[in-house]
């Protein structure tokens, strides 16, 4: 894996990155809200108000209020590391990753990723890194180079599996890396905005795995 520096301290104007959360729809950057909570500063996701990041009873919050992520701590700023899962724990998988969308930090690159378990057998197979792409890295299948695995800003920020102009899945959010899971049919994502996708792209959906 490649090593290139993305983000890591924040402070009260930072735009917050949430990413790696299994509640995907809490992925995303979040911004500085105009009010606060006992006296601590609260941040607003950028797509969807509905989630926030606030401190209430000795703990940072992730999420809303029936569901969340949570983090003990007294902190004036909401901690990067320490999250667990919180209320509604069983829906909400994988804890994210929180880090300033503007301070440098490190983030491993593979140069390998694997694409499974696409009902279209076409995506399925290895991808090897190939450049980068509105500013993340991308990745070229390397039996059929028509087929990448990308990142577009549109949306809130969203990465593609397909070619150039055929979107055969997508996963919202502005991760750095492609996620593992949380993957729709093309056709079907965003309110089915994308409706040029290929109509032989179907569930089940893929995940994405991590080589060196």
């Amino acid at each position: 894996m490649t090593k290139e520096a993305t983000k890591t301290t924040l402070d009260q104007s930072s735009i917050i990155v949430v990413e790696g959360a299994g509640a995907n729809e809490m992925n995303g950057e979040y911004t500085r809200a105009s009010d606060d909570s006992w006296g601590r500063p609260i941040w607003t996701h950028k797509t969807d108000s509905q989630y926030q990041l606030w401190w209430e009873n000795n703990s940072w919050m992730l999420g809303r209020r029936s569901k969340y992520y949570i983090v003990h701590s007294d902190a004036k700023l909401p901690p990067l590391k320490g999250w667990q899962r919180g209320h509604s724990s069983w829906s909400l998988g994988a804890i994210p990753t929180i880090y300033a969308k503007d301070a440098p930090r490190e983030v491993n690159i593979p140069f390998i990723i694997m694409v499974e378990n696409a009902g279209d057998k076409s995506v399925n197979g290895e991808y090897k890194r190939a450049g980068s792409y509105s500013g993340k890295p991308q990745w070229n299948k390397t039996e059929d180079p028509a087929f990448y695995v990308w990142y577009r800003p549109e949306d809130g920020g969203h990465w593609r599996i397909g070619k150039t102009n055929d979107y055969y899945y997508i996963c919202p959010g502005a991760t750095n890396l492609p996620p593992e899971s949380g993957w729709e049919v093309g056709k079907e994502a965003f309110g089915g905005r994308y409706t040029w996708c290929p109509n032989n792209a179907g569930g089940p959906v893929p995940t994405t795995r991590r080589l060196s």
